[in-house]
Parts: C-alpha cells; structure tokens; sequence
C-alpha cells in the first residue's frame, strides 16, 4: 500500500525532501516510522532517541493526532497521510 508521509523542518530537512510516497507492506504506525527511517537514516535521529519515539514529535494520521500509545493500535490503510510535525511555543 501506498502512505503519504508529510514533513515539516526538521524532518525535511533530514530527508532532503517534504513528501515521501512510501511503499509500506506493514500494519501500525510503530512499523510504518521504522520502515520510513530504514528509507531515510537520517530521519532516526529526530524520530527516536534509544530506541523510543522522541518526545519532540507530533504525529498526525488524516488530519488526527495520534498519541504514542496508539502508535501499535493504529492501523494504516492504503492513501493514508502521517504528518511529521515539531511541537512550536513561543509567544
């Protein structure tokens, strides 16, 4: 199946692109993050820290938040979209 993967800085940064069509032949999220930095190395670095999901990441699966807790759960289908974004604050 085909995903949509959208990035935003710095993933695109690292990824020398802002859109990735991934050929994913998995189930979950979880599977779907592993398979994506195994395309792209230099995305692990902003995606997992030791082997866990970074706390600086916001995941975004057709336009719903997803939480880290549903990363296995989630079930990903052929057209869907994971957004990639970096928490923002400021003010």
């Amino acid at each position: 199946m085909k995903i949509k993967i959208e990035l935003t800085h710095p993933f695109s940064d690292a990824a020398g692109c802002r859109e990735i069509v991934l050929n994913f032949n998995g189930n979950t999220v979880e599977q779907l993050l592993s398979e994506l930095v195994m395309e792209y190395p230099a995305l692990e670095k902003h995606i997992f820290d030791n082997g866990e999901l970074t706390d600086f990441l916001i995941l975004v699966l057709n336009n719903k938040l997803l939480t880290d807790e549903a990363l296995n759960e989630v079930i990903t289908n052929d057209g869907d979209c994971l957004g990639l974004l970096l928490p923002i604050s400021g003010g």
